[in-house]
């Protein structure tokens, strides 16, 4: 039945704009002839009003008609190529960020593999594939919002600039990579140096000095796609792009750039979420004290500011390089510990 009301007034939408059409192409003449018409009842006979007259008035009109038809042609033919760029820029930063997904898997079946017997009579395999499913509708979702409103208030993303322009990645990346790899291992010596600093106070051990070598390679993985990539495309280009866009709509009621101030504002709030977000992590680990959540949360946020501004001032991949560096540095520097521990 549904289908059948949608045939009915898809076809009499179809009826009307080609009456539409009909009755525009017909306008020209009409006037033409009103003119024609009023001129004579004003004293002008035939033969002061000449019939090419009549014509250059009636093809004045024609012009006028068929340019307003090859701009609505060409209004058209953009919003497809718009939304042929959309979707491509979707299927490309999705793509990006799956490896990320995927890399939860491991530990997913550590968690399946931690329940109790008969806690769940679902496979094991489903239950991993409905663990999956929830990241990466979030992923879905934080592409679709910044690839509609990024481009709108500045920011950027190279990836989605090659697949939607053909614009070359590597000569606007390459100046960003020696910042971004010095600033991610600089945060992660200051998170290890403050744990360091609060372990006497945590009644807990916040550096694992029992890790293994396995253990930190996973740890790696782990933070160069998930955290360096999906995290990235979460809250940077997601949450972040929404609420600088937010602001500058209601601020700024979308005119110019958005402000400063107001940029700063979107990446210390994304930063806090980005540090609240890592909560539930730390709770596997450690019991979450009032210490532990202060240090959770204020260290995130620090690393979440940085990675946002190298989005604002630079583009993603910059924050996805520097998020990855950090974890880079968190790998070298546990490792070192690691090994002098052995010695």
């Amino acid at each position: 039945m549904l289908s059948t009301y949608g045939t009915i007034i898809h076809t009499a939408s179809r009826h009307n704009v080609y009456r539409c059409r009909r009755s525009l192409t017909c306008l020209p003449y009409t006037i033409a002839v009103i003119t024609t018409s009023l001129l004579q009842a004003a004293g002008l006979r035939a033969g002061n009003y000449s019939a090419d007259f009549r014509a250059s008035i009636y093809a004045t009109l024609s012009a006028g008609t068929d340019e307003a038809e090859h701009d609505m042609a060409q209004q058209a033919s953009q919003t497809n190529t718009s939304r042929i760029h959309f979707g491509k820029t979707l299927l490309a930063l999705c793509s990006l960020g799956l490896p990320g997904i995927l890399s939860l898997i491991p530990v997913i079946i550590g968690q399946i593999e931690q329940l109790p017997p008969g806690l769940t009579e679902l496979p094991p395999i489903l239950l991993v594939a409905l663990s999956l499913l929830n990241p990466l509708i979030l992923l879905v979702i934080a592409v679709v919002v910044g690839t509609l409103l990024a481009p709108r208030i500045g920011l950027r993303s190279l990836v989605a600039e090659k697949v939607s322009h053909a614009t070359p990645i590597w000569p606007q990346l390459r100046p960003s990579i020696p910042l971004a790899c010095g600033l991610g291992i600089f945060f992660s010596v200051v998170v290890l140096g403050l744990d360091q600093a609060i372990n006497p106070f945590a009644d807990t051990e916040l550096v694992n000095e029992t890790a293994t070598l396995s253990g930190l390679l996973s740890q790696l993985l782990l933070g160069l796609l998930y955290g360096g990539i999906v995290e990235e495309l979460l809250l940077r280009w997601g949450i972040m792009s929404l609420l600088v866009w937010i602001g500058w709509r209601v601020l700024q009621r979308g005119s110019g750039q958005p402000h400063p101030a107001l940029i700063w504002g979107a990446i210390t709030l994304a930063a806090v979420l980005f540090g609240l977000g890592h909560l539930p992590a730390m709770a596997g680990m450690v019991e979450l004290t009032p210490l532990i959540i202060l240090r959770t949360v204020l260290l995130n946020a620090l690393g979440g500011m940085l990675f946002g501004w190298l989005y604002w001032k630079h583009s993603l991949e910059a924050a996805m390089i520097a998020h990855a560096a950090t974890h880079v540095g968190f790998f070298l520097l546990n490792a070192a510990f690691l090994m002098l521990n052995i010695g």
